[in-house]
């Protein structure tokens, strides 16, 4: 699969104060101006899901998720599929590229996130986890892709889950990409892509709550977690 197609592609943002873009061209000019407000959220939590094919298998994951833009930080508590069930995830940015995993009855663990561990588990690092890093990806990828020949746009407006959307199809040859961006946060809810007809990856996020986190959010000595269990 062409991954960077596939990249460039998951972010679509709205604003009332922008025209709803119609091309790939006008998606990367609304991710450059959007790009800013994005970062100045603090941070928010969601349900998190992800529908990714790894080593020829299709995963299904769900999490909770709390992620805080400056300094960078994630954590994810799975509770699917089953055998996932209670590991708990935490990146933040002053771990350089390691981060901490805890498994339900395991010692926790401190991995490389280019570890082939983690590429068991799901296609990207958790360093490209996040809204605001599918806008730099956007805007990195898509200025080189946004003239390639045969690539179509085609936005409609639909409701996803009780939730109206701005939905994108984006396809060229053989691949199709689908996001659809919430009108409520503007904020890229669902991803979809597919090759030959065939769900690769899908991504998506509800329930989202903008929030204020502190450090002790993204602290592993947090009571709250189990890190230290």
């Amino acid at each position: 699969m062409n991954k960077v197609f596939s990249v460039f592609l998951v972010l679509g943002l709205a604003t009332p104060c922008f025209a709803q873009p119609e091309t790939l061209p006008e998606l990367v000019a609304w991710a450059k101006q959007e790009l800013p407000r994005i970062e100045k959220v603090s941070g928010y939590t969601a349900l998190f899901t992800a529908v990714e094919e790894i080593n020829g298998n299709t995963k299904t994951s769900k999490a909770l998720v709390k992620v805080r833009h400056e300094p960078f930080s994630v954590y994810m508590l799975y509770f699917a599929p089953p055998f996932d069930r209670g590991r708990e995830v935490m990146y933040r940015k002053d771990a350089g590229n390691r981060f901490w995993v805890k498994e339900h009855g395991r010692k926790v663990v401190f991995l490389s996130i280019n570890s082939p561990l983690v590429k068991r588990h799901t296609r990207y690092p958790i360093t490209d986890f996040g809204i605001a890093n599918l806008a730099k990806k956007l805007i990195e990828v898509g200025e080189k892709e946004q003239y390639t020949p045969g690539i179509t746009t085609k936005r409609t407006r639909v409701s996803v889950e009780g939730e109206v959307c701005n939905k994108f199809t984006i396809e060229r040859q053989s691949l199709k990409v689908v996001l659809y961006v919430d009108e409520e946060h503007n904020f890229p809810v669902r991803y979809d892509c597919w090759r030959g007809g065939k769900l690769i990856e899908s991504y998506s996020y509800s329930k989202i709550k903008i929030t204020t986190f502190s450090d002790k959010d993204f602290d592993t000595r947090n009571p709250e977690y189990h890190f230290r269990r």
